[in-house]
């Protein structure tokens, strides 16, 4: 009989253990796909206004701190959506420009095989990849308005800032940089399509990143001027 009860005792132990265990696993689950909630938690309103971009993003990583509010999305097949999400907090900032009252700076990144291949930011502060100089010395400083105002890409992904309709979202952007890693200024490689650029409508400043001495050519230059003829262009080696 004693027998029989401890059995019975171990047996009920070891089903509170198992469902402990359980109950632990799809807490682990719920917490890695939390992210989502967190911002709808947060910022109720602006979460809704964003969330079509959002369903269709991973979104890994979002944080508050210092002022700045950062969301951080992994590559997918839905990447044009991460411009999407830039646009629809664009329209959101308009039509409610006191919802943040703190004057928050928004970080928006897209990363892909680890790493960072697009930024959007509102303000001047932006990551640039891979360079070593200073912002601020390019002089491109926009009022802020909490609207996404600047995007750092890399050239080879300039597809992460079209639509779905292949035409560019965030009229508002301002100044743009372009990460330039592998061609070389005299060679074959050299990037001679910047059409891209004539896709956006507010362009006032873009930044060449580069990994050489760059000298733009008087041709790419009037490549750019034939699209926005008072842009300002400045390069940065690193």
């Amino acid at each position: 009989m004693k027998d029989t009860t401890k059995r019975h005792i171990l047996k009920s132990a070891a089903a509170v253990l198992a469902l402990f265990i359980l109950t632990l696993s799809f807490a682990g689950c719920g917490a890695k796909g939390d992210v989502k909630e967190q911002i709808k938690r947060a910022h109720p309103e602006w979460y809704e206004s964003i969330k079509p971009a959002l369903d269709e993003l991973k979104v890994t990583g979002y944080t508050e701190k210092d002022g700045a509010i950062t969301i951080e999305i992994k590559n997918s097949t839905y990447s044009n959506d991460f411009a999407r999400l830039g646009e629809l907090h664009n329209t959101f900032i308009g039509k409610n420009p006191n919802y943040f009252s703190n004057g928050e700076r928004f970080y928006f990144s897209l990363y892909k095989d680890g790493e960072v291949i697009c930024y959007l930011s509102s303000c001047a502060d932006i990551k640039v990849p891979k360079s070593r100089d200073q912002i601020d010395r390019y002089e491109i400083v926009e009022k802020e308005t909490g609207r996404i105002l600047y995007a750092s890409v890399l050239y080879d992904e300039i597809s992460c800032l079209t639509s779905g309709k292949s035409s560019m979202l965030l009229k508002d952007l301002h100044v743009l940089f372009v990460n330039i890693n592998s061609p070389q200024k005299g060679t074959k490689n050299e990037i001679t399509d910047w059409s891209f650029i004539g896709k956006f409508t507010g362009l006032k400043k873009m930044v060449l990143v580069t990994n050489w001495e760059y000298d733009p050519s008087d041709s790419m230059y009037d490549t750019f001027a034939s699209y926005y003829p008072q842009i300002k262009v400045f390069t940065s080696g690193y």
